[in-house]
C-alpha cells in the first residue's frame, strides 16, 4: 500500500510537469518571494531588465564601481577648541590622571525629596583640574544621584546630590577624575 502511495504522489507531480502547456505559468500562479536565484536561467536578468536607479553601491563587488574624479579642496575650517586647559592656561598631562574618592556621607533613610538630599564632594589637589566624576554607594539600596557634575562653586571638585528612597541609611562617596597641569 505504501508503494502505491509513493507512485501516486510521484506520478501526480510528474503529471503536472508534463500536462502544463508551455509558458502557462506566470506571475499570477507564483506566490510572492518563491522564485529564487537558482530558479533563474543564466543571464535571465540583464541590464535592460533592471530599473534605473534601483541598485545601491552595496549591490556591487569591490572594484566594480569606478571612482569619480576628486573634488576641489574645500575651505579651511575654524580652529577647534583646545583640550582641557589648566586653570592658569597650561596644558594637561594625560599621564597624570588619577581618581580621588571623597569622604563618606551618610544619607538617612527616606530622604527622597530635595529637602532631604545630601551632598557629597571629591576634591582634586592644587594644580589639578577635575575632568569627570561620579559616586560610590556602600550598598544596593534605592539611593540615586540627582546631580553629578563639576561643582559650580569650586572648579577643582566633583559634586553629587543624593536622594535615598530606601528604608535604611546609605553611605555614599563622591569620586573625581583629576588631571595634573604642567
Amino acid at each position: 500500500m505504501a508503494t502505491v502511495a509513493v507512485f501516486v504522489a510521484l506520478g501526480g507531480s510528474s503529471y503536472a510537469a508534463v500536462s502544463l502547456a508551455k509558458n502557462s505559468v506566470g506571475s499570477r500562479q507564483l506566490r510572492n518571494g518563491q522564485v529564487k536565484k537558482p530558479d533563474l536561467a543564466r543571464s535571465a536578468v540583464t541590464s535592460a531588465k533592471v530599473k534605473n536607479g534601483s541598485l545601491l553601491a552595496a549591490d556591487f563587488k569591490a572594484g566594480q564601481l569606478v571612482a569619480g574624479a576628486r573634488g576641489a579642496t574645500g575651505p579651511k575650517g575654524d580652529t577647534g577648541p583646545q583640550g582641557l586647559p589648566g586653570a592658569d592656561g597650561s596644558k594637561l598631562q594625560a599621564a597624570s590622571i588619577r581618581t580621588v574618592v571623597g569622604p563618606t556621607v551618610s544619607v538617612p533613610a527616606d530622604t527622597g525629596s530635595t529637602a532631604g538630599a545630601k551632598d557629597a564632594f571629591a576634591s582634586c589637589a592644587a594644580g589639578e583640574t577635575v575632568i569627570g566624576g561620579g559616586f560610590i554607594r556602600g550598598d544596593f539600596n534605592e539611593a540615586f544621584a540627582t546631580i553629578s557634575s563639576p561643582d559650580p562653586n569650586n572648579p577643582g571638585r566633583w559634586f553629587v546630590r543624593i536622594l535615598n528612597y530606601s528604608i535604611s541609611t546609605v553611605d555614599v562617596q563622591a569620586t573625581a577624575m583629576c588631571v595634573k597641569t604642567v
